[in-house]
């Protein structure tokens, strides 16, 4: 943990008694090490838990990505490829328990990279420690979504060593990293707020001819990193074009339809979403750099200050366009919280503050994850009785559509959908006339079972009045749960 001695990068080397020492260095390397370990260690006991729906449909459009009727084989959805290439793994080498082992990996490589980072930026006895510590409390918190692998957690890793590329002035692995956390979930930009803001900043100082110079550097890592990417995809029949039209087209357009169509569902998820990052200790960790004012760091050049307020504010602003108010959108908004934490500490802020915070943070952690462990992770009312019923009766070879999202009811019980939306938002956009879908009910191909929530298709954003009618004549329902309704062909 040695702090970064570059001249030409605005570093240099940091005198007096917070000075690392080659005992202390090990130290902390020791302290951080068990961090590290930690917090795979706190994974371990959710490791069997039952897959999400968002966790059991990217398995089941991974296992099968190939040369199909859609983008990602005979599926869709709108995440970029390096997100499903990750789950592909993961599918190839067994499905649950390899990603929650992948899940686990992000958050170990996540906390050592954070303390690389708080390294850079504080490098003092406590920044690195700190810095991995609050990355610890966060990304294990079951409050913020950590338990659920999804793009924002596998992509953590990639931003935070893209931060720590771009302080280190290694423009062209920043470049891949920043282009790296982008393919695994397209709002995560962090990488590439920060480089702007530095070679801005850069100008600003007069280094033109440096700044221009590093940023086609960085361009040409992040351009590398997408060609390779791409042509993987291509390999497997997803386009470029697809690609664009999945992560950048289809967004715009659910904006605009969650704008105009979204239930009461969507605000209570706003505020819900709120109260999570407020009982996960986040907003303590923030709130102690402004107890007192915080000096400027005698590390670096860099204003700090603004670069950490320029990443946490794209971090916020991305939590906002996700639209849908989704507990794990929180984990995005970790690399920036460490990085406030770590100029708060190159400044002078007490330890003690951010100590208190920090154990604060950990009793939030040890209750919350301790309530899953003794009541388990929360499912959807009904799911786990409809996967029970559909195991029973379903056939080899029977498939299945469900109306609209839980992949995890298809997943668990071993059916396929031979409709390409597997989750709700793609066909409010996609197919909110259900034209698509009526086809499928009509053709060769039609599902052996059809699931329901409440008595037909109808939905916020839907218009039903073409596939009702061709559903209701040729299922018959056989099962109620609850809420749920299960029809099987004719």
């Amino acid at each position: 943990m040695t702090p970064l001695c570059r001249v030409d990068g605005g570093f240099t080397v940091p005198k007096g008694p917070g000075t690392y020492g080659p005992g202390m260095a090990a130290a902390a390397v020791r302290r951080v090490a068990g961090l590290v370990v930690l917090a795979g260690a706190l994974r371990l006991p959710f490791v069997g838990r039952p897959l999400s729906s968002d966790e059991a449909g990217f398995l089941m459009l991974a296992r099968q990505w190939g040369h199909g009727r859609s983008l990602y084989g005979d599926y869709w959805v709108d995440r970029p490829p390096l997100l499903v290439l990750l789950f592909r793994v993961a599918a190839l080498a067994g499905g649950e328990i390899p990603l929650r082992l992948l899940g686990a990996g992000a958050v170990m490589a996540s906390v050592a990279l954070a303390a690389v980072l708080g390294g850079q930026v504080a490098p003092r006895r406590s920044g690195p420690v700190m810095a991995a510590a609050s990355a610890l409390v966060l990304l294990d918190s079951p409050l913020l979504g950590g338990l659920l692998i999804d793009g924002e957690l596998l992509a953590v890793p990639f931003v935070l060593a893209g931060l720590c590329s771009v302080l280190d002035r290694r423009w062209l692995l920043a470049g891949c990293c920043a282009m790296a956390a982008a393919l695994v979930k397209q709002s995560l930009l962090d990488v590439f707020a920060l480089a702007a803001a530095v070679l801005v900043w850069r100008l600003v100082r007069g280094s033109r001819r440096v700044a221009v110079r590093d940023g086609l550097v960085f361009a040409a890592g992040a351009l590398a990193t997408l060609g390779v990417v791409l042509a993987v995809a291509w390999a497997h029949g997803t386009t470029p074009a697809g690609v664009w039209d999945a992560v950048v087209v289809f967004r715009g357009e659910a904006g605009d339809v969650i704008a105009t169509h979204a239930s009461p569902a969507t605000s209570h998820r706003a505020r819900l979403l709120v109260l999570l990052w407020i009982g996960s200790g986040a907003p303590v960790l923030l709130g102690v750099t402004l107890l007192r004012k915080v000096g400027r760091s005698p590390h670096t050049d860099l204003p700090l200050g603004w670069l950490a307020g320029a990443l946490l504010g794209w971090e916020a602003l991305g939590v906002l366009l996700g639209g849908s108010y989704w507990p794990h959108y929180l984990v995005g908004t970790v690399p920036g919280t460490v990085f406030v934490l770590a100029r708060a500490l190159a400044g002078g802020a007490s330890v003690r503050r951010y100590l208190a915070a920090l154990a604060g943070c950990a009793v939030s952690l040890a209750a919350t994850c301790t309530y899953v462990v003794v009541m388990g992770v929360p499912r959807p009312v009904g799911v786990p009785e409809v996967e029970g019923w559909l195991a029973a009766h379903a056939e080899r070879g029977d498939t299945g559509v469900v109306a609209w999202g839980h992949a995890e009811i298809l997943a668990n019980v071993g059916l396929r959908s031979p409709y390409r939306e597997l989750w709700s938002l793609p066909v409010r956009v996609r197919d909110p006339r259900l034209h698509e879908l009526t086809r499928v009910l009509r053709g060769p191909h039609r599902p052996t079972w059809f699931i329901t929530r409440g008595p037909g298709l109808a939905s916020w954003g839907i218009d039903a009045s073409t596939a009702q009618p061709v559903l209701d004549a040729r299922y018959a329902e056989v099962e109620r749960i609850g809420i749920w309704r299960i029809f099987h062909l004719v």
